[in-house]
Parts: structure tokens; C-alpha cells; sequence
């Protein structure tokens, strides 16, 4: 009986923990991997989870100042929650295996060619050259087979100089949409608890009678 209750609270948790998110291109702006495949460059994502609110991503060749970033000054927490979030999207998320996970150049901001990209979310300027040199968390986007997706690791931020293009950076706008809606059962989760509990209820009453 307690295994019975166990897998039906096991199929409300899978049914009701699905987030959507979603991918914006730029179909007139293509770029070609190092393997000859053509990929529209990735220029956001929205509805991406960080910290149980929804925020949209926009991804730029280079920024003008940290608070372009949308974040705020010294926000650690959010820019690793965030790092993380982007992490997970592409290691195990709708993007996991698909040409923008394969191909870290086709991230707007990022040459072609590249075999990794690095998404960076601005949190201040860096106290070394205030005004001139941005400090903050970083998701870097690798070719799978080579290197594994990673964020960098806290106490040791990123650091690039504003008004700058590089190769392997994107610099990340990231802008609040909405507050993450509590999870809602499917009403397939209904069907399969309830008949769970009827076929309990139909056990219990058969074995009271013997």
C-alpha cells in the first residue's frame, strides 16, 4: 500500500514540474561549424528560471556599461543562480543536443568557428580599472565532445573590458518577465492518481471481506 502512495506522489511530481522556455534566432544571420553545419544564430531565450522568477536573456557583441546587464550592482547570487540556469538549459534542458549546444559559435556575439562561447552576466565594474574593465559570473557553452558545459566558479568571476567585441563572449541583458507560476497538475496526473486510489481503496475492502 505504501509503495502504491509512493509511485502515485511520484507521478504528480513528474507531470507537474515541466517549465517552458523558449529560443529567439536570427534566421538571416547563419553561421557554419567547424563540421560544415549551418545554425541561425541564437540571439535570447525566454521564460528561463533563475531563482523562481521568469527572465528573459538577450545576448550582445558587447556592452557599454554593467548596468546594460540588467542586473544589479553586485548581484552575485543572482549572476551565479543565473550562470547556472543557462547551464542547466543546455546540459540537460531543450537545447541539450541540439545545433546550439553543438555549436557554441552560433551564440550571438561569439565568432565563427568557435569551439566554445562564453556567456557573461555583468555584476560591476571591476574595482582595478572602475568604469573600464566588467567583472562577473560566466556560463561557457563548449563542443560536448571536447570540454562539458561549465559556469565559473564562485570567487573567481570573469572580467572583460567594456566596448569591446571578442570572439568567444556574448555579454548577457537579462530582464524580468514574470514570477514562475506554481506548478499546476496535468489533467492526466488527476486520471492516474485517482485510479491509483481507486484500485487502493478496492484492495483494502477485498482484504477486509477475507
Amino acid at each position: 500500500m505504501k509503495n502504491l502512495m509512493y509511485v502515485c506522489f511520484l507521478l504528480v511530481v513528474f507531470h507537474s514540474t515541466h517549465v517552458s522556455a523558449g529560443i529567439i534566432v536570427d534566421n538571416s544571420n547563419s553561421t557554419t561549424d567547424i563540421f560544415g553545419v549551418s545554425t541561425p544564430r541564437i540571439t535570447g531565450i525566454t521564460g528561463i528560471n533563475v531563482l523562481e522568477n521568469s527572465y528573459d536573456v538577450t545576448l550582445n557583441e558587447q556592452i557599454t556599461d554593467w548596468s546594460d546587464s540588467g542586473v544589479a550592482l553586485y548581484d552575485w547570487p543572482f549572476a551565479l543562480a543565473a550562470s547556472e540556469a543557462l547551464l542547466d538549459i543546455f546540459e540537460t534542458g531543450y537545447l541539450s543536443g541540439t545545433s546550439y549546444d553543438l555549436n557554441p559559435a552560433s551564440a550571438f556575439g561569439c565568432s565563427d568557428f568557435s569551439t566554445s562561447c562564453t556567456w557573461l552576466t555583468l555584476v560591476g565594474p571591476n574595482a582595478r580599472q572602475p568604469g573600464r574593465d566588467a567583472t562577473g559570473f560566466a556560463f561557457f557553452n563548449n563542443i560536448d565532445d571536447w570540454t562539458p558545459d561549465m559556469t565559473s566558479r564562485p570567487g573567481a568571476p570573469t572580467t572583460a573590458d567594456y566596448n569591446t567585441s571578442y570572439d568567444t563572449f556574448t555579454f548577457l541583458t537579462w530582464e524580468s518577465s514574470q514570477p514562475v507560476p506554481a506548478p499546476v497538475p496535468e489533467p492526466s496526473t488527476f486520471f492516474l492518481l485517482g485510479g491509483g486510489l481507486a484500485g487502493l481503496a478496492f484492495y483494502v475492502r477485498r482484504r477486509r471481506r477475507e
